[in-house]
């Protein structure tokens, strides 16, 4: 089952905190902001994992490469004002690895 992509990073169908994030996102990247552009893989990721855990499928491939994701973007951006966007990303990849069977990452 693949995503239907909307706008410049595709929208994540299962969770509206995503959707918001995603929305967030484009904002941001439309005003030039260099953090926000290099954030949309760690959305894409994060979205792509979702959609796994709620399809009832291991996600903890895809949350593994979310927490990478987010873990460089930290690295690379250490003083971007985007706590809003890193608060909800850490968040949905808590509630991820906490969800029980296979996914726990």
């Amino acid at each position: 089952m693949r995503r239907p992509r909307s706008g410049a990073y595709g929208k994540a169908k299962g969770s509206p905190a995503l959707q918001f994030l995603t929305r967030e996102l484009e904002t941001r990247s439309a005003a030039d902001d260099p953090s926000a552009r290099a954030m949309a893989p760690l959305i894409g990721a994060t979205g792509r994992a979702l959609d796994a855990a709620l399809r009832g499928e291991d996600c903890a491939p895809g949350l593994r490469l979310a927490r990478e994701l987010a873990a460089a973007h930290r690295a690379a951006h250490p003083r971007a004002r985007d706590a809003v966007l890193r608060a909800g990303i850490h968040l949905t990849h808590q509630v991820l690895a906490e969800r029980p069977g296979p996914a726990a990452g």
